[in-house]
């Protein structure tokens, strides 16, 4: 065989230089056919596969995935984008538009982002949540002491979620109730707590997550418009974040201690 991009000589499946495949013959519609199947996800690592095991057990494939078994998932961030993609196309042709008569200032704009880009829309409302759950799940026995780029990911893969519901929630208005319940199945397959252990865990995440994300609109506004609403609330909410938290860390080491002992 004489290889058809470098021109070496060998007798093989595979060029020994660059490595490309012996029979490449010319393209057709199986080459464009293959082109378009590898662009959406449809080769071996397979999107669908992926995104159904992301339905049916969400936190035991995200924690395959930072563990090292990535052969057959999808790369969760190509994964997102699709995803977006398919959303923001849904939505263009069935859906409604979001209104946007409140709130006022940077949010406002961020939801009109969110509403035309969803997949980094939908990221950066997760990345928000990536510092508390790794304070809040810090000791988990079910996945310990994770960091904050594998936190990066567990948050794509539950955007990934949350712009999957939503493609259903454009044909379905209930359908959306499912987020908070995969956000909690998701944490509990994840870190092996009970459902009691992961639901006031998974809450403080949430609320810690929201107020860090209410706190960056409100600095932005402060430097856009001169304008910090509500300094009392936020300050009152951000006392009760660190409360919060620090109560966290110390039940985490607590039962971790004893789950060890009893071990």
């Amino acid at each position: 065989m004489r290889c058809a991009n470098c021109g070496m000589e060998y007798a093989d499946n595979f060029c020994p230089r660059c490595g490309q495949k012996a029979e490449i013959g010319r393209v057709g519609w199986k080459s464009v056919r293959q082109s378009v199947a590898l662009l959406w996800g449809l080769d071996s690592r397979s999107l669908g596969f992926s995104l159904v095991q992301l339905l049916l057990r969400p936190g035991h494939m995200i924690r395959d995935y930072i563990s090292g078994h990535r052969q057959v998932s999808f790369p969760p961030v190509k994964m997102l984008f699709i995803i977006a993609i398919a959303y923001g196309l849904l939505n263009k042709w069935f859906g409604h538009p979001m209104p946007l008569s409140e709130p006022e200032g940077f949010a406002r704009q961020y939801l009109t982002w969110l509403d035309q880009y969803p997949g980094w829309g939908f990221l950066c409302l997760a990345s928000f949540v990536i510092y508390p759950t790794l304070l809040v799940f810090r000791h988990a026995l079910g996945y310990d002491r994770h960091t904050l780029p594998e936190g990066f990911l567990i948050q794509v893969f539950m955007a990934t979620i949350i712009l999957l519901i939503s493609c259903f929630w454009i044909f379905i208005s209930w359908i959306n109730v499912l987020i908070p319940i995969y956000f909690f199945v998701a944490c509990k397959q994840l870190f092996g707590y009970g459902w009691w252990g992961t639901v006031w865990r998974a809450v403080v995440c949430l609320y810690v997550g929201f107020v860090l994300f209410s706190l960056f609109i409100g600095i932005v506004d402060l430097f856009v418009i001169g304008h910090f609403a509500r300094p009392t609330i936020f300050a009152i909410n951000i006392s009760v974040s660190v409360v919060l938290l620090i109560i966290a860390h110390f039940v985490n080491r607590k039962s971790a201690k004893e789950a060890r002992q009893d071990c």
